[in-house]
């Protein structure tokens, strides 16, 4: 059990579970807004855990587990929430406590029939529309919008100037504004953002350190099934282009070990950064990143290319 202590008289948040079929492990919460920002262990001992935290604002929690599976848990200050679960139907978990609690649970029951993804971007679309002022249409927003690279930015924008007319003092949407500016900023022709990054073995990395060459940037998370499958294929074209581009890959992982195990494993080429803050990461908000995996090609200081494939990077590449 994982308990923060607080001077004064802040309020908490907390939670307390059961699992069945879990025994012993490791759980993991992160949240972007309205808790103090860090990621937490949480042990689960003979299948219950408990958990608590400083919350300041609403905002959620993601719940993460070791297969790389995640559940949400909306927050709030003074907010007590009870969650239970089989371990072999971890999305149908049950969890109590709040009114965004229940609206998401309604939500989740909308979509549990739902086999195409349009379906279920409708329905999140209808309740945005539905429920303007509720933080869990933020969520929804940031889930199924934002970080869909097929969303147009059209729709992106209108879905946002809907909540933010009807919350227009929540820091996270402000927050997801400022990122959507930042892609439109960052676009093609443009001179790229400088950044001052340490990588995986210390050292240090900075725009200007390859204003007199190209590089590769590429933004991906070990959490994201895509931005694994494409950085694969990079291992085959490292000895041709190390020479001429060097690779810099930009983690948004939450777990240290996670990220490095990957990296390990699979080989992955380049040097690596990652400061487990995600899509609040100083560098993620300076280049726009708001869907993985994103490929920026930066040379003589300029961004020539932005992609979400490897094979269209490779392209301009060669």
């Amino acid at each position: 059990m994982v308990v923060f202590s607080c001077s004064g008289q802040q309020e908490k948040f907390s939670v307390r579970g059961e699992f069945t079929g879990l025994n012993d492990l490791e759980i993991y919460f992160w949240t972007p807004e309205g808790g103090h920002g860090q990621v937490d262990t949480v042990y689960v001992r003979n299948g219950r855990f408990a958990y608590e935290s400083p919350q300041s604002a609403p905002g959620w929690y993601t719940m993460l587990f070791q297969n790389m599976s995640e559940q949400v848990i909306f927050a709030e200050p003074g907010l007590d929430v009870e969650v239970e679960a089989d371990a072999t139907h971890l999305r149908d978990m049950k969890i109590e406590g709040g009114k965004a609690n229940k609206l998401m649970t309604k939500f989740r029951e909308q979509i549990s029939s739902e086999t195409q993804m349009q379906a279920i971007i409708n329905h999140a679309q209808d309740f945005i529309k539905k429920n303007p002022k509720s933080i869990v249409s933020v969520y929804l927003f940031e889930k199924y919008f934002l970080q869909r690279q097929e969303t147009e930015m059209k729709q992106l924008k209108e879905l946002l100037d809907i909540l933010l007319k009807a919350q227009p003092n929540r820091t996270r949407l402000i927050s997801l504004q400022s990122r959507i500016e930042g892609e439109q900023q960052m676009k093609v022709g443009v001179p790229a953002a400088d950044f001052h990054v340490r990588d995986i073995d210390g050292v240090e990395h900075e725009l200007s350190s390859y204003k007199d060459s190209t590089l590769l940037l590429c933004f991906w998370a070990n959490w994201n099934i895509d931005s694994r499958d494409e950085l694969r294929p990079l291992r085959k074209d490292y000895k041709t282009w190390k020479k001429k581009v060097p690779i810099l890959t930009i983690s948004l992982d939450l777990m240290k070990v996670s990220w490095r195990t990957f990296l390990r494993i699979d080989s992955v080429p380049g040097h690596h950064v990652c400061d487990l803050r995600a899509w609040d990461s100083p560098i993620v908000k300076a280049y726009g990143i708001n869907e993985l995996p994103t490929y920026i090609l930066v040379k003589d200081g300029k961004i020539i290319a932005r992609e979400n494939k490897i094979e269209v990077i490779k392209d301009k590449i060669n």
